[in-house]
């Protein structure tokens, strides 16, 4: 059963400010033995106050449900002994934990003065409220995992939108790019990898600490602000040179440097249990002469003319032959946009560099050699336009994916709604009588107007 939580006093004061005066602990949902706080529904609000949307009564409904719907999913999973995936799970907490150091660090911040909890309790507190929306997403999977869709229920969905509320789709561009990341010189290698050795022997003897020389030295600004820790993360979540370095170490001891796509490490783990481990780490990046990256542009250049000399299709072969990103030399140089799992880009998810050279370009165009940084190096690359969709009124042949998506999303929501409404039936559900004048979605008041 979920535990009564306090409330800061600048959530109490919004609450005051909101309406009828309550008591922040009141239960105003009850579904099995789970039960939703008056305080979760305006900690949300507050939430949505503080981004300028505006709070109604109606507002209050619309949360109410939702926290309903959620503990609706949340009972079923404890009934079906759904448990969390640990990597997801532990690769979203060190996720949001390196997005607000970084916050905080911006502000000269720590855990300590800006929620007045050390880093370890904060974790605990998010880890709770992670482990339940996992298990949810995870019920919704399950409920939703024999969804299909044919090609004839999506020509019926697109059909069946009205003409004034077809969406309009922004330009899109694919390309295609062949990536030269320039050598190192072994002697700015080896000046790294002896810095390192040093300052391991430094600590080794006391001399100096870790996470001081990590402060000053450490080129990894996600951990460096703090002294070079990390939290603890399960094997594969880190590149597989840092993981077999760490999990061959003790407690307490320290690595020879190594070395991974990212540079040079040393790391000192403090703690491991199985595939898990905690620890710091220094990373120092050996620079790249102007000599080599002259040579990676030449490279490029020279690449450029026998493209441009050559057939349609050469571009795709001299990708697979020499391009050094290896996430994208297998599929003929062609960038895939993470957020959508294809090929095209929306011009406004491109970077600014990338936007504005493609820009210039026609299909079939070739840039020139052009220098970007990743991951703290600097490397050259040459870019093609392979297709322009030009913006445009969806329509089935230019965008079947995304109106199969939202096809297939409508009929897992239909498939939702009729198990949210079978469950409430068959499961114990109490609403604050306050809250019966919602015009919700679901029945929920079903039980509780049939006990009075």
């Amino acid at each position: 059963m979920k535990k009564y939580l306090g409330i800061s006093l600048f959530c109490l004061m919004a609450n005051l400010s909101y309406g009828q005066v309550k008591s922040v602990n009141k239960i105003i949902g009850l579904i099995g033995n789970d039960i939703i706080l008056y305080s979760d529904v305006q900690e949300q609000l507050i939430e949505f106050r503080q981004n300028s949307i505006d709070i109604t009564p109606e507002t209050e409904c619309i949360v109410t449900e939702n926290f309903l719907f959620k503990t609706l999913l949340l009972h079923q999973a404890e009934v079906d002994s759904i448990i969390p995936d640990e990597g997801q799970l532990e690769a979203e907490i060190q996720g949001k934990m390196e997005y607000y150091k970084g916050l905080l660090a911006q502000y000269g911040q720590t855990f300590e003065t800006a929620y007045g909890k050390s880093e370890l309790e904060w974790k605990e507190d998010i880890r709770e409220a992670l482990i339940k929306r996992n298990k949810i997403d995870q019920m919704q999977a399950k409920i939703t995992a024999t969804v299909t869709i044919t090609p004839r229920e999506v020509k019926a969905y697109f059909e069946s939108i009205p003409l004034d509320s077809i969406p309009k789709i922004n330009a899109q561009v694919e390309y295609a790019q062949i990536v030269v990341k320039p050598e190192v010189n072994p002697e700015a290698e080896a000046y790294e990898v002896e810095r390192l050795k040093r300052w391991k022997k430094q600590v080794e003897s006391g001399q100096e600490k870790f996470g001081d020389l990590a402060y000053q030295w450490s080129q990894d600004e996600g951990t460096r602000i703090n002294k070079g820790s990390f939290d603890c993360v399960t094997k594969g979540m880190f590149v597989p040179e840092f993981d077999a370095m760490a999990l061959s170490l003790t407690p307490g001891e320290i690595s020879e440097p190594f070395k991974s796509p990212f540079g040079w490490h040393i790391i000192q783990v403090e703690e491991r249990r199985g595939k898990t481990y905690c620890g710091k780490h220094i990373l120092r990046v050996p620079l790249v002469s102007q000599g080599n990256l002259d040579d990676a542009k030449a490279e490029l250049d020279s690449l450029k003319s026998a493209l441009v000399n050559g057939d349609e299709m050469a571009f795709n072969l001299a990708a697979l032959k020499s391009s050094d990103d290896e996430q994208t030399k297998f599929s003929g140089g062609k960038a895939i946009n993470p957020m959508t799992g294809s090929t095209l880009w929306d011009v406004s998810q491109l970077d600014r560099e990338t936007a504005v050279i493609l820009d210039q370009m026609e299909v079939g165009d070739i840039s020139d050699p052009f220098l970007y940084k990743e991951r703290d190096r600097d490397f050259f690359k040459i870019i093609a336009v392979t297709k322009r969709v030009p913006p445009h009124f969806a329509n089935l042949e230019q965008d079947y994916e995304m109106i199969m998506t939202a096809a297939l999303n409508e009929k897992k929501s239909k498939i939702m709604d009729e198990w949210v409404e079978n469950k409430i039936a068959g499961s114990y559900v109490r609403i604050d009588p306050e809250y019966i004048g919602c015009d919700f979605k679901y029945n929920w008041q079903k039980t509780t107007a049939a006990s009075k």
